[in-house]
């Protein structure tokens, strides 16, 4: 009875933060908002997709005992792909030749990476 009574309360919660990124959504295009509240907010979503993602990859299999934590990583690496793919693009376009700071320490992170990468 608990477990159907969990489900329901975190369903019902669901629907309605839904909504409410969607509210937030159209105040959102129509205002000023402060860039690092933004980039904050961006970041406590893109957790919460992937989570949510990996849940109910876990649902689909309805497997309770599937850990969720191997789907996590899997994502994770197939966005660092996807987002590899587009800086590439990006710091070869005009627009970005000035962002020589940024580029550093991207390098320097993905140099961090790749090392890690070659001890595991």
């Amino acid at each position: 009875m608990k477990s159907a009574a969990n489900r329901e309360i975190i369903s019902s919660q669901l629907v309605r933060i839904a909504a409410e990124l969607r509210e937030m959504e159209l105040v959102a295009n129509a205002s000023a908002i402060d860039p690092t509240i933004l980039a904050d907010f961006r970041s406590a979503v893109d957790h919460a997709r992937s989570t949510a993602w990996a849940v109910q990859q876990r649902l689909v299999a309805r497997d309770e005992q599937l850990d969720v934590y191997p789907i996590l990583v899997r994502e994770r690496v197939r966005r660092v792909i996807e987002l590899c793919k587009a800086l590439m693009q990006d710091l070869s376009s005009p627009q970005t030749k000035a962002e020589i700071g940024a580029k550093g320490l991207l390098y320097n992170a993905a140099k961090r990476l790749c090392d890690h990468l070659e001890q595991v």
